[in-house]
């Protein structure tokens, strides 16, 4: 049912079948208004969409800073798909849990709070079920929560209500698992707060996917950028920095009036020697030994370079 007609008066019945015939031809006329108006609503909604998509990719296109995208994407995808919260975590391989990385209508004592919880990977994943499964992300209803996963949860889950049809429950879950090429999981998105209080349907789980496929690209080339300039600022013998890191950043600090600047040189006597004796794999060891006791003594307060040979 779309729409119905109310008169406040009594209809002149007198002549039925024309009555008849011209409330019918009403009901004609506005059913066809009604689909050209929905027509309209969807079309608008999907040149928004699309208009959403390509402002994304451009600011992909335009920053290798993961933070800085983030933060547009957060933005824009609060506005489209019409959720109060989103919570983005990223997946740590090597504790096997998820670090918060960023927010979009959450306090910042409340997302400061949140970071110093790592869900681990296990309770996650323990949400990922074929029940809850819509396209490839997970709707779990507030009476369905595993409670081991509401202890990670950033506000206190109310308790469990009768639910009312199609609307969302404070308390409820949508998540989104973010894979790279390869399968792997990388990301995490978490919404909450639905602008119009109703359970996600397929349409938007879908659009919530295609900026997570976006997000996913930005994750991934933002690794392969911190590679690379890892690899171009490192010695791959040694592990330190190498002389071209050392030159860009003697050249930042003067361009930023730090004072003092403390540069220390040492040279290894008779390291020529030592390896025509002994052989330049074993130089190499000694380099690499010496390197990680120079490493480990400046630590955090400075920075240690290999600047030629030796």
């Amino acid at each position: 049912l779309h729409a119905f007609f109310l008169f406040p008066d009594d209809p002149d019945l007198s002549n039925r079948t024309y009555a008849l015939t011209r409330l019918k031809f009403l009901a004609n006329q506005g059913a066809l208004a009604l689909e050209r108006v929905e027509l309209f609503q969807a079309l608008n909604q999907a040149l928004r969409e699309s208009h959403g998509l390509q402002e994304i990719s451009k600011v992909m296109l335009s920053t290798f800073n993961l933070s800085s995208f983030l933060n547009e994407w957060l933005k824009r995808t609060q506005k489209l798909l019409g959720f109060k919260k989103i919570l983005c975590s990223l997946y740590n391989p090597q504790a096997r849990c998820f670090d918060r990385f960023g927010a979009v209508g959450i306090s910042p004592k409340k997302f400061k709070a949140a970071q110093r919880i790592h869900p681990p990977l296990e309770k996650i994943t323990a949400l990922f079920q074929e029940k809850f499964l819509i396209s490839n992300s997970y709707y779990i209803p507030l009476d369905q929560v595993d409670k081991g996963v509401q202890t990670y949860e950033l506000y206190r889950s109310p308790s469990p209500k009768p639910r009312k049809g199609n609307f969302w429950t404070n308390g409820d879950i949508l998540v989104h698992p973010v894979y790279a090429k390869n399968h792997e999981l990388i990301a995490l998105l978490s919404l909450d707060q639905p602008v119009n209080n109703l359970a996600p349907g397929l349409s938007k789980v879908k659009l919530l996917e295609a900026f997570g496929d976006f997000l996913g690209l930005m994750v991934e080339n933002n690794r392969l950028f911190e590679e690379v300039e890892k690899l171009s600022h490192t010695d791959e013998m040694t592990g330190l920095y190498n002389y071209r890191f050392l030159r860009d950043k003697v050249m930042s600090l003067i361009a930023g009036n730090v004072s003092p600047i403390v540069l220390l040189f040492i040279d290894l006597d008779g390291f020529k020697r030592y390896n025509d004796r002994y052989g330049h794999l074993q130089g190499d060891e000694v380099l690499k030994r010496f390197s990680a006791i120079l490493h480990q003594a400046v630590d955090s307060q400075g920075f240690v370079t290999r600047y030629g040979g030796d």
